[in-house]
C-alpha cells in the first residue's frame, strides 16, 4: 500500500486473504495506515511496514484492534535501498477487551 488508508472492519465472521506480500508504506514518500478491527487477515507470507517509506520521518502504520492476523514473517523499518531512509513504522496491537 502506497497511499492512504485501508480498515477491516467485516464483522467476527469475515475473512481476507492476500496472497504474496503486504507491505504498508511501500517504496513512496507518503504515511499510510492499515487497521484490522474484526475478522481474520491471512497473507501468505509476509507482512512489512515501513519498507522504503522515504526519508522525512514518515510514520506508516499497522493497528489492530480486534480479530486475528496472520503471517509468516513481519518486517519493520527495512530502507530497502533508500539513501537516508529516517522512516519511523508504527505497529498497534490492542489488548482485547475485557
Amino acid at each position: 500500500m502506497q497511499d492512504g488508508s485501508l480498515i477491516f472492519n467485516g464483522g467476527a465472521a469475515a475473512t481476507y486473504a492476500i496472497t504474496g506480500e503486504m507491505t504498508i508504506g511501500d517504496n513512496t514518500p507518503n504515511q499510510v495506515s492499515v487497521t484490522l478491527n474484526s475478522g481474520i487477515l491471512n497473507v501468505s507470507t509476509y507482512v512489512s511496514v515501513g519498507r522504503g517509506n522515504g526519508t522525512g520521518a514518515l510514520q506508516s502504520s499497522l493497528t489492530v484492534n480486534g480479530g486475528t492476523l496472520n503471517a509468516l514473517n513481519f518486517f519493520s523499518g527495512y530502507s530497502n535501498g533508500v539513501g537516508g531512509y529516517n522512516a519511523q513504522p508504527v505497529l498497534n496491537i490492542a489488548e482485547p477487551a475485557s
